[in-house]
């Protein structure tokens, strides 16, 4: 489902399912994985984990970003990707949920200021009833 996004690219071997775990990791074309992640906890109470899950060079890698330093030549933290997690009980109607909510974030976030998403709970609140909320 994550796939056929335009503006998301998976990671890992997309190609052969046969030997994945219940893992996705996936980017969105121009958004933070910070606000990706924020947006799904707090419209659609989706739990994900973002970053470079204490695999920076892996991370750097795999996006193609170069290292960069801070002031004192330390190396910052890299962007980061979204990794979703799937369980025996998660069911289809779970990952097209996840689909759909993805979609809507990236619409919400195409046609909003992300500065002013989180800027306040009411903010959050008036932009909150355009997401996906039922998962049937």
């Amino acid at each position: 489902e994550l796939g056929r996004i335009p503006e998301v690219t998976l990671y890992g071997d997309n190609d052969d399912f046969r030997d994945r775990v219940g893992i996705i990791v996936f980017t969105v074309r121009d958004i933070d994985n910070e606000t990706v992640s924020r947006m799904l906890a707090h419209y659609s109470a989706i739990a994900v984990r973002q970053a470079a899950f204490c695999a920076h060079p892996y991370v750097r890698r795999l996006t193609n970003v170069p290292v960069e330093y801070d002031e004192q030549g330390k190396p910052l933290h890299p962007k980061g990707l979204v990794r979703v997690s799937f369980g025996i009980y998660n069911t289809e109607k779970d990952i097209e949920y996840l689909a759909d909510t993805v979609q809507s974030v990236i619409k919400q976030i195409r046609n909003t200021d992300a500065g002013t998403l989180f800027s306040s709970p009411k903010n959050m609140a008036i932009h909150a009833h355009k997401l996906p909320r039922d998962r049937g």
